[in-house]
């Protein structure tokens, strides 16, 4: 028999810790951090205080009583200043995946941040450069993390070049469209098998985090370029990955009216 069970209450340190507290299978909690990872900041948008609610489908077996966790049916984060929402749908013809109040999946084309350890150390826009001495604009974002750290393709594309530079030191250059070009650069060491022309998928680990290159200590520089300009990454609009159009968003209106009739229904803590 198939049940659909609520699981929510206030975060406390981190999300992680509080959805573990409150039962919450660490499996579903991924599937839905994954999700939103491309619109919330779990480092930086999450503070005390804020408040997480999930729908989780749970199976109950009528021969032994045994039990398992299915999908993910609805999540949600109330932060300081906005709620985010989620909901699973399968589109007529498309897979089952989460999208958002605004009829849009929850996948952008790129990530918010291409690295799991998130700290920003630099800043987008003019600076006193760390090791040259004098002002120079800072055409990226640095994020601080330990050497070895995971480093992802911020979204689909071809790897345009692999090499080395003096100020980049190691660094990858990846084209995800016509318009689309990011680069990550300080890297220690890169992917096995990473080289020109191969096609990468988003979140595919494509290198580590180093200090090569002018670098004070180690980090990723990230670098978002749209049709050959520098962009902020903080900034920047991500594009959806697919927005309901038709019949889809008349049916997705109406799962979106029944589980929220569900959560009416249910108590959260």
């Amino acid at each position: 028999t198939k049940e659909v069970i609520s699981f929510g209450g206030k975060i406390k340190d981190s999300l992680m810790v509080s959805a573990i507290h409150a039962g919450v299978p660490i499996s579903n909690l991924i599937e839905a951090t994954n999700a939103c990872s491309y619109e919330v900041d779990f480092q930086r948008d999450i503070r005390n205080g804020n408040s997480f609610k999930m729908l989780i489908e749970k199976f109950t077996s009528e021969e032994d009583g045994s039990t398992f966790f299915g999908k993910t049916v609805y999540f949600s984060l109330k932060l300081n200043n906005r709620k985010y929402r989620i909901y699973k749908f399968k589109p007529k013809n498309g897979t089952e995946e989460f999208f958002t109040e605004r009829n849009q999946s929850a996948k952008r084309g790129l990530l918010k941040t291409p690295i799991p350890i998130v700290r920003i150390t630099s800043r987008f826009g003019r600076r006193k450069h760390p090791i040259l001495g004098y002002s120079i604009m800072h055409r990226g974002v640095d994020f601080g993390a330990p050497i070895g750290t995971s480093i992802y393709s911020a979204g689909n594309g071809t790897v345009l070049q692999v090499g080395r530079d003096r100020g980049l030191g190691n660094f990858v250059k990846i084209r995800h469209n016509s318009k689309l070009v990011t680069v990550y650069g300080h890297i220690s060491r890169f992917a096995k098998n990473l080289k020109k022309g191969i096609r990468v998928k988003q979140g595919q680990v494509i290198a580590f985090v180093g200090k090569t290159g002018r670098a004070t200590g180690p980090h990723l520089h990230y670098e978002i370029r749209v049709r050959g300009r520098h962009v902020n990454p903080l900034k920047f609009k991500l594009p959806s990955m697919k927005i309901l159009r038709g019949q889809d968003i008349k049916d997705f209106k109406s799962h979106r009216t029944y589980v929220n009739s569900l959560l009416k229904n249910k108590l959260f803590s």
